[in-house]
């Protein structure tokens, strides 16, 4: 458990002074919730990966029967777990029966989201040159809206997000090239924003993105479509919202290039003064107070457990990234 004194942060231009310590965090959420976290561990030589299914209320991670060369697992309703294969999704009830979701032959499904209340979304390049790429949002009823997108070109895969309402979809597709890499649509497919050039988005909020462009960090309202750069010339990666909304967690760069955390009120848009943590990567939200990242130290991957509320950290016994997270209540 490493606990010290504070070292005031300064974010700029892809660097963060990071000390040690944890010193500062966000206020308490209003209850204490349980969770459940997916788990990717260390791949093999061939690049398999084991999934584990880690749950708060009793304390333990258990394997589950996701494939080892699944290419991403997520919580789907209900505490079934879906898992990615190049054409399709398929889903593991919590029963143990499998079951396919969704195909797509032609194309490569490159990812996909489920919103809590079962609406599934996901992006499929397709394999022939010059093609154009599909958006598919489907209800837990009725048919599916497919929205045309541009061909991919080539990149990082796609992330989707729903909002915490449910009501808007989040996507972040590089491979769509320079044109709209982030879209924000309702669930009828109507476009509400756009970006060019974006990258590494969250929700701030209902009706607002953070994302990063060639200027820096930028906030997004999507009421009014008003788009100010809060952090000019900054850098983040892999920011992930809490779960009431308040505060973003994000992995920055110290001076030397190693990564490290930092946290964003997302009621001032300004970075938590006193907050940070060094040789930390992949952090993930798991309760209001709690956040699971990798530490990066000496070269590991072991998951550590940072409580912001009580300035404690404890190791998870868990070594990979967190690939989901599921609130229960």
């Amino acid at each position: 458990m490493r606990v010290g004194p504070a070292v005031v942060t300064g974010l700029a231009l892809l660097t963060i002074s990071c000390g040690r310590a944890v010193a500062v965090g966000p206020a308490p959420a209003p209850e204490p919730t349980s969770y459940q976290t997916l788990v990717a561990g260390a791949p093999d030589p061939e690049g398999n990966t084991a999934t584990a299914r880690f749950d708060s209320v009793t304390g333990h991670a258990q394997p589950t029967a996701v494939p080892t060369n699944a290419i991403e697992a997520r919580f789907a309703p209900a505490g079934a777990i879906s898992y990615l294969m190049p054409d399709s999704i398929h889903t593991l009830d919590v029963a143990g029966g499998a079951r396919t979701v969704a195909t797509s032959p032609g194309r490569v499904i490159a990812g996909f989201a489920w919103s809590n209340d079962g609406m599934l979304a996901y992006v499929a390049h397709a394999t022939a040159v010059g093609s154009g790429s599909q958006l598919v949002i489907r209800p837990p009823a009725g048919v599916a809206l497919t929205i045309p997108l541009p061909a991919a070109s080539g990149g990082a895969p796609p992330t989707l997000r729903f909002s915490s309402d449910g009501q808007l979809l989040l996507l972040v597709d590089p491979a769509l090239g320079t044109q709209s890499t982030l879209q924000v649509r309702r669930l009828d497919g109507t476009l509400v924003y756009q970006a060019a050039g974006a990258s590494e988005a969250t929700w701030a909020g209902l009706r607002r993105v953070y994302y990063q462009d060639g200027r820096g960090v930028n906030a997004a309202d999507l009421t009014s479509g008003a788009t100010r750069t809060i952090l000019p010339g900054a850098g983040w990666r892999t920011p992930d919202t809490s779960p009431d909304g308040r505060t973003v967690v994000f992995e920055g760069r110290d001076p030397a290039g190693r990564p490290c955390l930092e946290l964003l009120d997302t009621r001032t848009d300004a970075v938590l003064p006193g907050f940070e943590r060094d040789e930390a990567a992949a952090p993930r939200f798991v309760s209001g107070t709690e956040i699971w990242f990798r530490d990066v130290s000496g070269g590991g991957g072991a998951i550590v457990s940072l409580d912001v509320e009580r300035r404690t950290e404890a190791p998870t016994g868990l070594t990979g990234v967190v690939s989901d997270v599921r609130q229960i209540g």
